[in-house]
């Protein structure tokens, strides 16, 4: 796991978006430190989760951790969250936006587009 670069100018946007903090998260009785999970730290050194990520119960979304791991989130949290709150030409719309009427499927197929072929 890479270590989680402070971040950007560039990045204050993925930060604006709807989250809970990693302390609100475990709090409802929900582990931050879940593998599939986008945690980005802001410069106050605070952990942010988006919440697009949650079920309404707060479990993380089965479709949301799949993609997150093939987009290898422990790798790049910005960028996977960058790919979910960005604009998608492949969907027409930013993938988070998506979730719950876009098939899982669809989701799938778009993130496995940004894999490049080895």
């Amino acid at each position: 796991m890479t270590e989680d670069l402070p971040p950007t100018d560039a990045d204050d946007w993925l930060l604006a978006a709807d989250s809970v903090t990693a302390a609100e998260y475990k709090s409802r009785g929900h582990e931050p430190a879940h593998p599939g999970l986008i945690r980005l730290t802001d410069r106050e050194g605070v952990v942010r989760l988006p919440s697009f990520q949650f079920e309404p119960s707060g479990q993380p979304r089965p479709i949301v951790v799949e993609i997150n791991q093939l987009l290898e989130v422990d790798q790049d949290p910005w960028g996977t969250a960058d790919w979910w709150l960005g604009s998608n030409v492949w969907l027409d719309g930013s993938p988070a936006s998506l979730l719950g009427t876009t098939p899982d499927e669809a989701l799938l197929s778009a993130a496995r587009a940004e894999i490049p072929e080895e």
